[in-house]
């Protein structure tokens, strides 16, 4: 399993982490929903995601049913997603 680097202080390394695909989803996709999901209340909202018009594209995808939120299954979800893609490409 790839882990992400943990250098960056901020929590927008996670998404651009996640939008490349370069950890697997694991045990680890739930400590890195927490570690974004700074007010701990089970929704990642788009100030908690991180910055920029990357970020932005990739949390209106992931955000499935537009209702400006990420929940633990989205999370899940987009993680499968990005590792089937990985895979696919040949980088898994």
């Amino acid at each position: 399993m790839r882990r992400i680097k943990r250098a960056v202080p901020d929590r927008s390394h996670v998404a651009i982490c996640c939008a490349v695909a370069v950890f697997c989803v694991s045990a680890a996709s739930a400590a890195d929903f927490a570690a974004v999901d700074a007010n701990g209340d089970g929704l990642i909202d788009r100030a908690e995601f991180g910055d920029g018009a990357v970020g932005d594209e990739i949390f209106k995808e992931w955000d499935r049913n537009q209702d400006g939120h990420i929940d633990r299954a989205e999370w899940r979800r987009a993680l499968q997603l990005s590792e089937l893609e990985s895979e696919r490409r040949g980088q898994g």
